[in-house]
């Protein structure tokens, strides 16, 4: 019961915050509110896990928007 307890002050802190302008969404309890971050990462992800070794490589490429698209500046400056 504390680790919901937990979870349920730390929203209530969040939205208390976003009502001060200091966040732009709010959050809510849902049906993991009972579970720790790890308890959900090991039932919700199988135990997956990221290769921590620092020599892995992920390639990935530029995104480059089509031409007749037109992209927002909020969303432009980030491309």
């Amino acid at each position: 019961f504390g680790v919901f307890k937990n979870n349920l002050a730390l929203i209530n802190q969040h939205n208390l915050e976003a009502d001060l302008g200091l966040h732009s969404y709010t959050l809510k309890m849902n049906q993991f509110g009972d579970m720790t971050h790890e308890e959900f990462a090991r039932t919700m992800l199988g135990g997956f896990k990221m290769p921590s070794d620092s020599s892995t490589k992920f390639v990935g490429r530029p995104f480059h928007p089509p031409s007749n698209v037109d992209i927002p500046d909020a969303i432009g400056k980030y491309l």
